[in-house]
């Protein structure tokens, strides 16, 4: 008898899934998906601005808050009328902003300082 019930278990065959479709009906719902789905792009705020005047001359800046820098067509840089390396127009920048009153010859406030750059192109 138990010779019979391991016959039996060896002639039945594994049930399986058939997974032949499967790749065809995930293809169609990724293209469904793809194009029925809209993507909203944010445009901001709406905003008129009032018109350009034309003949309103920029702010009187002090010659003390402002820090001029010249860039050539070769990359040289003329920093306040001396000339220096890229590697140091940062601590440059920040001394002169970052003052504070301190120097005279610098800005007078983070907030007053004005940084001017000029190329030759």
């Amino acid at each position: 008898m138990a010779g019979l019930l391991e016959d039996r278990r060896q002639d039945r065959e594994d049930a399986e899934v058939p997974t032949a479709g499967l790749a065809d009906i995930a293809f169609l719902l990724l293209i469904f998906f793809l194009v029925t789905t809209t993507i909203n792009v944010d445009t901001g705020i709406g905003m008129t601005l009032p018109p350009m005047l034309e003949d309103q001359e920029p702010p009187p800046v002090k010659d003390r808050n402002l820090f001029k820098v010249l860039v050539d067509s070769q990359g040289n840089l003329l920093v306040e009328e001396e000339e220096a390396r890229i590697g140091q127009l940062r601590e440059r920048v920040k001394r002169h902003v970052t003052n504070y009153g301190d120097n005279p010859d610098l800005a007078v406030s983070p907030s007053k300082a004005v940084i001017s750059i000029k190329t030759d192109a």
